[in-house]
């Protein structure tokens, strides 16, 4: 049997992160609370994150209010939406113009009796830069360890996506390219031609790591 401890999320569990998994974990309260707190204890972390607290049901009983699936649907963007915000604000100091080059949104469907659905997209490329799907029940966090680390692999996953927008691959097995043209701004275009045989300078394929040629366009 499971015995639930006072405070499940501590400050020493806490102390114990790196400092990008603390900025994490204050961004979402910074997100829940609207402002980062001044001091960190047990009382203070448990109480502002008691929502992703293992009880077994879809959220706390004393976090349901008068809407459930309202209580769902923050459960998940809590996290997933200052980790977009923190992965535009990476993105901006890259040099991606935001809102301009890129616009994350998280949309949820969110369900109390079944699978909980969350998408971030791009508003300005019209893509999905992540899904993920799991019943509100499960979406919880043992310590600031495990939250943490979800937190910042949305952040970085939505940043490896976005970047890796800027390259399009363009695979071959023989032939010639005479020329690419039209290529957006700030958009690469790489030919990866597996065919060596006779070639000059042979390279490392992005792809799979494989020998080939490669030819490099952009505007």
């Amino acid at each position: 049997m499971k015995i639930e401890t006072q405070y499940p999320f501590t400050k020493t569990q806490f102390n114990g992160l790196n400092q990008d998994e603390k900025a994490a974990i204050l961004s979402i309260i910074d997100y829940v609370t609207g402002e980062t707190p001044s001091t960190i204890n047990d009382e203070i972390l448990s109480r502002t994150l008691n929502l992703w607290r293992s009880t077994g049901l879809c959220v706390p009983e004393e976090e349901v209010g008068d809407n459930l699936h309202g209580a769902v649907r923050y459960k998940y963007s809590a996290i997933y939406s200052p980790a977009s915000a923190a992965a535009e604000a990476e993105l901006a100091s890259q040099g991606v113009n935001i809102p301009d080059d890129c616009s994350l949104r998280v949309v949820i469907d969110a369900s109390f009796e079944d699978a909980t659905h969350v998408a971030v997209i791009d508003e300005k490329q019209l893509a999905c830069y992540e899904h993920h799907q799991s019943n509100a029940w499960q979406f919880h966090f043992e310590n600031l360890a495990a939250m943490a680390r979800e937190f910042l692999r949305i952040k970085q996953t939505l940043i490896a996506k976005v970047l890796a927008r800027h390259t399009i691959f363009i695979v071959m097995d023989g032939g010639l390219v005479q020329e690419v043209r039209d290529i957006p701004p700030d958009v690469e275009v790489q030919v990866i031609d597996y065919d060596t045989e006779g070639a000059d300078h042979l390279n490392v394929s992005p792809l799979d790591g494989e020998a080939c040629v490669l030819t490099e366009y952009s505007s």
